[in-house]
C-alpha cells in the first residue's frame, strides 16, 4: 500500500486544483447583464424584407455595423432571410431571433457562415432563438473573449461541413438542436484551443430519443417546438436527422473543457453518401484528442458503428473524467499516437472513467467494442510514450451473451498493466467483471482515484 500512496499522493494535488477549477468557475455563462445596454435594432429597419426570396446579407450587415456603435442586440423577427454570403458579427454585438426567425443559405454556392469578429476588448457576442438553414456559425476568439450560442436549430448542412467552430476563448454552447438529414453528412460541434468551454444540453443527429432532453432540461422545450414548426411546414420531413461524419470534435488544445448531457444519435453506417455520390468515412460519435482537463459527463451517445470506426474516442491527452454517460452500442476507445510533433503530447494520463452504463447490442466481442485502450506502434513506441494513472469503477454492462464483455487492453504492450486500474466494474445482474488490466484493492481504488479527480461524483444519466 505504500508505494501506491506514494505514487498517487503528489497526482492528488494536481487533480484537486484543477477539479476545483472546474467545478468552481461554474462554466461562465454569458447573460444579458454582461452586454452593454443599448436600443435593440430590428433586421428589417435596414432594408430586410422577410419571405420576399432576395438576399439580405447587406441588411443584416448595416445592422450589426449600426449595433456594433452602441454594443446594440440586433433582433431577427419572425419570417425567412436569405443569406448568401458570409456575415461577420462586430464583436461584442448579439444576434436574437424572434418566433420562427430563420436564416436561410440555400442559395449560396456552398454554405455561408456567420462569423464573430474581433477586438482588443473582450468579446461577449451571444448568437440565440435562430433557424440556421443551410448556414453555419463560426466563433473564433481569443484567450480573453466569452461568448455563448443557445437555443438555435441548424438544419440542410452542406456536406463535408462544419455546422459549429468554436475557437479560443471560454464559451458555451446549450440547447441546440442540430440535424443532418441523408445526403447531408459533415461534423457537428467543433473546438480549437478554447478554455473552460461548456458544451452542454444540444440535441445532435436523430430526432427519435428527444423526449430524453425536452422533459430534463429547462428550455429545451423551446427549441424543440421549432423543430415541430419546421415540420408542420414540410421543410423538415423526417425524424433520420443523424447523417453526420462527428457529433462533437475535439481538435486540440483545449483546456478544461466540459461536454455534458448531449444527446449525440447517429447513423450506424460507416459511410455516408452525400447527395452527388461522394462518399464520406464516419468518424466517431465524439472524438478528441490533445486535451488537459476534460468532463464527458451525462451525455448519451448512440449510432455509428459499435466497432474501432465508430464509439467515442478520446486520445493523447490528460485528465478526462468519463463519468455517468450511456454508451448505447457504442464503445469507448482509448488511444495513443505518435503524430504530435512534442513528445510530450504522447500521453493518456489521469483518466477517470466511472460510473457508466454500456448496452451491447452488436458485435459482442469483438474488437473496439466495450471499453478498451490501444496504441498505435507504427509511430508511437512504447518506450515514447506515457500511459499512466488511468482508472475503471463502477462501469455497468448490458449485453447478451454476458461472457463477451470487453474491458481491455488490445495492443497494449505497455511496460506495467499498473498504467490502468479496474475496480468494481459489474454486468447490470451484479456479476463482477475482472477484466485484462490491473484490479486493484479498496485502498488503492481510493487512493488512485483522488489522485485523478477527487471531487468526481456519478451523475443522473439521460436514460437507463
Amino acid at each position: 500500500m505504500t508505494k501506491h500512496k506514494k505514487r498517487y499522493t503528489k497526482r492528488w494535488t494536481w487533480g484537486l486544483a484543477t477539479t476545483a477549477i472546474l467545478c468552481l468557475t461554474t462554466w461562465w455563462m454569458p447573460g444579458e447583464a454582461d452586454a452593454k445596454t443599448g436600443d435593440d435594432i430590428r433586421i428589417t429597419d435596414h432594408g430586410a424584407r422577410p419571405n420576399d426570396g432576395r438576399d439580405d446579407s447587406n441588411a443584416l450587415r448595416r445592422a450589426l455595423d449600426e449595433a456594433s456603435k452602441t454594443g446594440s442586440t440586433v433582433l431577427i423577427p419572425d419570417g425567412t432571410f436569405e443569406i448568401r454570403h458570409d456575415v461577420i458579427i462586430p464583436a461584442g454585438v448579439s444576434v436574437r431571433g424572434e418566433g420562427m426567425a430563420i436564416l436561410d443559405g440555400r442559395k449560396h454556392a456552398g454554405m455561408p457562415m456567420l462569423k464573430t469578429g474581433t477586438s482588443k476588448t473582450r468579446n461577449l457576442t451571444q448568437v440565440s432563438g435562430l433557424v440556421l438553414r443551410h448556414v453555419g456559425m463560426e466563433m473564433r476568439g481569443k484567450a480573453t473573449d466569452r461568448m455563448a450560442f443557445r437555443d438555435n436549430v441548424l438544419l440542410d448542412g452542406e456536406p463535408g461541413t462544419d455546422y459549429l467552430l468554436v475557437t479560443h476563448g471560454s464559451h458555451t454552447v446549450e440547447r441546440n438542436i442540430l440535424l443532418r438529414e441523408k445526403g447531408q453528412a459533415g461534423r457537428g460541434i467543433v473546438t480549437y484551443k478554447t478554455h473552460d468551454s461548456a458544451i452542454r444540453h444540444n440535441h445532435i443527429g436523430d430526432l427519435s430519443r428527444r423526449a430524453l432532453l425536452e422533459s430534463k432540461v429547462p428550455g429545451m422545450r423551446t427549441v424543440y417546438g421549432k423543430v415541430d414548426e419546421l415540420r408542420r411546414r414540410k421543410v423538415l420531413t423526417t425524424t433520420r436527422t443523424g447523417d453526420f461524419v462527428t457529433g462533437i470534435n475535439v481538435l486540440n488544445g483545449d483546456e478544461r473543457l466540459t461536454i455534458s448531457r448531449n444527446l449525440v444519435h447517429g447513423e450506424r453506417t460507416v459511410y455516408a453518401r452525400t447527395d452527388d455520390g461522394q462518399a464520406l468515412r464516419r468518424d466517431h460519435v465524439l472524438y478528441a484528442k490533445g486535451y488537459d482537463g476534460m468532463r464527458i459527463e451525462g451525455n448519451l451517445f448512440q449510432g455509428w458503428a459499435n466497432d474501432p470506426t465508430g464509439g467515442v474516442k478520446v486520445r493523447n491527452g490528460n485528465g478526462a473524467s468519463i463519468v455517468s454517460n450511456v454508451f448505447d452500442d457504442v464503445g469507448l476507445l482509448l488511444y495513443v499516437y505518435g503524430d504530435y510533433p512534442d513528445k510530450k503530447d504522447w500521453r493518456l494520463t489521469n483518466t477517470l472513467v466511472l460510473d457508466n452504463l454500456y448496452i451491447g447490442r452488436t458485435n459482442a466481442g469483438k474488437w473496439g467494442t466495450g471499453f478498451s485502450y490501444t496504441q498505435d506502434f507504427h509511430n508511437a513506441g512504447e518506450e515514447r510514450t506515457t500511459v499512466r494513472d488511468n482508472l475503471f469503477a463502477h462501469n455497468v454492462f448490458r449485453v447478451r451473451p454476458e461472457d463477451r464483455v470487453l474491458i481491455d487492453e488490445r495492443r497494449l504492450g505497455m511496460k506495467t498493466k499498473e498504467a490502468f486500474a479496474l475496480y468494481a466494474n459489474r454486468l447490470e445482474n451484479g456479476k463482477p467483471i475482472p477484466g485484462g488490466m490491473l484490479n486493484v484493492t479498496d485502498r488503492q481504488h481510493r487512493l488512485i482515484r483522488q489522485a485523478i479527480d477527487p471531487l468526481a461524483r456519478p451523475l443522473p444519466r439521460l436514460a437507463d
